[in-house]
């Protein structure tokens, strides 16, 4: 199938496309935002996990597209976005473009990542379910949205304070 949905939002109900989407277009990954699409040329369909992050904002405004911890496309951006509704996984609202494959740990963030903030989560993927050996938990201190110590709860032991985070 040439275009599969990971991720779509409408924009004002007027479907993915008018708003935010994450999508396979032949054998590469391609973000859209309000009619705008950027596609890094990296072949996902090769039979191993890959990292994708999108990203909106930073300086200058723009949507980031990175593949594997990399940046591999982008495209500028003047305002936000007013209102995003109908998040549909998998699929491209009522249209369908049903997603083929698997995907696994999606997270929203309330502020764009910053490229030091995705390499990290890159070099990371997968640490928890590996370092988690009975007796042996790694303390959740970090404002990073792991699971370091593998209780079900990320970053429980976060001592509050002002950070790039947020409060904690």
């Amino acid at each position: 199938q040439l275009n599969m949905y990971a991720v779509s939002f409408a924009l004002d109900g007027a479907g993915g496309y008018n708003g935010f989407d994450i999508n396979v277009y032949g054998a590469s990954i391609r973000t859209c935002l309000v009619g705008n699409c950027a596609s890094g040329n990296r072949t996902y369909w090769d039979g191993v996990w890959h990292h994708v992050v999108v990203t909106l904002g930073g300086s200058p405004s723009a949507v980031r597209l990175y593949f594997d911890g990399l940046l591999v496309a982008q495209f500028s951006v003047t305002g936000g976005l007013a209102s995003l509704s109908d998040l549909h996984i998998g699929r491209f609202g009522s249209f369908g473009a049903n997603f083929q494959g698997d995907l696994d740990e999606l997270r929203f963030y309330d502020r764009s990542l910053t490229a030091q903030d995705i390499a990290e989560l890159y070099a990371r993927r997968g640490q928890c379910t590996a370092a988690c050996m009975p007796g042996t938990p790694i303390p959740d201190t970090n404002c990073d949205g792991f699971d370091d110590d593998c209780d079900g709860n990320a970053d429980e032991a976060f001592v509050p304070f002002e950070s790039t985070c947020g409060v904690g």
